[in-house]
């Protein structure tokens, strides 16, 4: 079943960047100037520097990936299952996102080899914008929420009776009552005929 996921979450990407909906919300995808990740940047960049920025970049998604089973290894034995299915739904979506990312960087070693400079770019986006993906997934699974940021502190129940049940309960105990016959009911008229 994951392999379908990722087959078409593979898909979604390859469709979406030839048609320029992915390539226009990257380039102005809120990157500040600097940032490294944009597309424009991308443009600047030779075969080389890609080839070379995209394994970085697998690099550090492998590092995030590595730092979220940490924080699952922790919670495991905190035994907060609350926070790991959490951290285990960010770790299957970081696991698909680094296998495209890592099948995208064999691909541009490649298209690189091939001197296509197009599909080295393209591989490269593709890359890129996992990298984003896996980024926001990272900083997702640091606030996972377990048990103990629901139930925080410790519980406190009071009880109290109506003076009504009181003065019920001593009457039973007097022994002396008289039982008397329940009320009668009248049943409500039926609202329907069926």
């Amino acid at each position: 079943m994951s392999n379908l996921r990722i087959g078409i979450a593979v898909l979604a990407v390859c469709l979406m960047l030839p048609t320029g909906l992915l390539a226009d919300s990257f380039a102005g995808g809120g990157q500040g100037e600097g940032d490294g990740d944009g597309l424009s940047k991308t443009e600047k960049m030779n075969m080389k520097q890609m080839r070379a920025q995209a394994d970085q970049v697998v690099n550090e998604m492998k590092a995030m990936l590595r730092d979220v089973f940490d924080l699952l290894e922790e919670a495991q034995q905190k035994k907060d299952v609350v926070k790991i299915n959490c951290l285990r739904e960010k770790v299957t979506a970081i696991k698909g996102l680094l296998r495209i990312s890592e099948q995208s960087a064999v691909n541009l070693q490649q298209k690189y080899a091939e001197k296509d400079e197009e599909g080295v770019q393209h591989e490269f986006v593709k890359v890129t914008i996992a990298k984003q993906k896996v980024e926001q997934l990272h900083a997702e699974a640091q606030t996972c929420a377990g048990e103990g940021a629901q139930y925080a502190g410790e519980t406190e129940t009071d009880t109290e009776e109506p003076e009504e049940l009181e003065d019920f309960n001593e009457e039973e105990d007097s022994g002396g009552g008289t039982e008397e016959e329940p009320p009668a009911y009248d049943r409500p008229q039926q609202s329907s005929p069926f």
